[in-house]
């Protein structure tokens, strides 16, 4: 969430994201892309490699794609989406990874709190990207909530 302010944020995430810029820095876009997946997929305080298989290759190959890239240039600074959030007025779901930065959780919870219809789940063993990591916990309670958007319309 634009212009949210985290209370916390650890040292040794500052230092991974250091060495992100390092690598980035003198073009090692393979040594960037692992990094990115730690961060993103295991979870920044977790081991690298602690998400293996079919989930890493996709992330892996996304991000490379992603990196591929040009920089945007002309982008438009928006007004920070944190002055806004009250003007959410639809039901929301909100999902975050339990092994996820500690600011974004602040942030899903900030969300949880501020959004009046809001359906918020924190998944246990799960970074950034639950979605990839546990599409078998992650899909159910998607189609739950969409089921319940469509029976609330029906009335």
């Amino acid at each position: 969430v634009t212009g949210f302010e985290a209370d916390d944020y650890p040292d040794d995430l500052a230092a991974l994201e250091d060495t992100l810029e390092y690598a980035l820095g003198r073009g090692n876009l393979e040594h960037a892309n692992r990094i990115e997946a730690r961060m993103w997929l295991d979870g920044p305080l977790e081991e690298e490699g602690r998400v293996a298989g079919p989930a890493r290759e996709l992330f892996l190959e996304m991000n490379r794609r992603r990196r591929d890239k040009d920089e945007l240039t002309q982008e438009e600074v928006p007004e920070p989406a944190v002055d806004h959030v009250e003007k959410i007025v639809v039901p929301t779901l909100l999902v975050a990874g339990a092994l996820d930065y500690p600011d974004v959780l602040e942030a899903h919870d900030f969300l949880a709190e501020e959004i009046e219809d809001s359906f918020s789940v924190t998944l246990d063993g799960t970074a950034h990207l639950p979605s990839l990591e546990r599409p078998e916990e992650f899909d159910p309670l998607l189609i739950e909530f969409l089921e319940a958007l469509q029976g609330a319309g029906e009335e």
